[in-house]
């Protein structure tokens, strides 16, 4: 082989190394650019997220509500105050609601009052009560209290206290039966003693 063809392939061996090294570079600084776009992208996209969420944290929402009304004076309010007092059982208003004449607003719970109900409606029990066993007793039968079942001690107590006044008048009309028949055999007595006296008066009149 001549010098000259050892020259040539030296230099064609060169020329393909020199083009392989520049494809290789070119490819290398392709991928590179194209991996420094994707960064780019992902980091331009990061950012402009995290300044959505800024301004979302500290956007307000203004909600407007519109309703009708009318103003009131301090002086327009009024207290009201229940004159017997009492525990308060349930509002049947809210506040800043208007109310009329004769609205029911507010339920009591008058533990007073209740008791002081009870009570009397035991006393009213316990006089028809009474008119009942009166009757009974001067009818000389037993009393029907049937229909105050809703006081059962007065009724149990009331039927006691009959049968004793019963049984008093049934004991004193027997000694009133007894004193009458005792004080008629003594009238008839006297009258036959009245009837021999006066016999007896005659027979004298009659020896004079």
């Amino acid at each position: 082989m001549s010098k000259s063809n050892i020259e040539h392939h030296i230099r064609n061996a060169l020329i393909q190394n020199t083009d392989k090294s520049e494809s290789d570079y070119v490819e290398a600084v392709e991928i590179k650019s194209a991996m420094t776009t994707v960064h780019k992208t992902l980091l331009l996209t990061f950012f402009i997220i995290l300044i959505l969420l800024g301004i979302a944290s500290q956007a307000r929402i203004d909600i407007v509500v519109s309703s009708r009304g009318e103003l009131l004076l301090e002086s327009d309010i009024e207290k009201v105050q229940h004159l017997e007092g009492g525990i308060l059982d349930s509002m049947l208003v809210k506040p800043g609601d208007i109310v009329y004449e004769g609205q029911p607003i507010a339920r009591l719970r008058a533990i007073e009052r209740n008791s002081q109900l009870s009570t009397m409606n035991a006393e009213i029990a316990q006089l028809e009560l009474d008119r009942l066993r009166y009757l009974s007793l001067i009818a000389q039968k037993e009393p029907d209290y049937s229909p105050y079942s809703d006081f059962p001690d007065l009724v149990r107590v009331n039927q006691d206290t009959w049968r004793k006044e019963n049984d008093k008048n049934v004991s004193a009309e027997a000694l009133i039966k007894h004193d009458i028949e005792h004080k008629d055999r003594l009238i008839a007595s006297m009258k036959k003693r009245r009837v021999s006296s006066l016999n007896q008066l005659k027979l004298i009149r009659k020896q004079t």
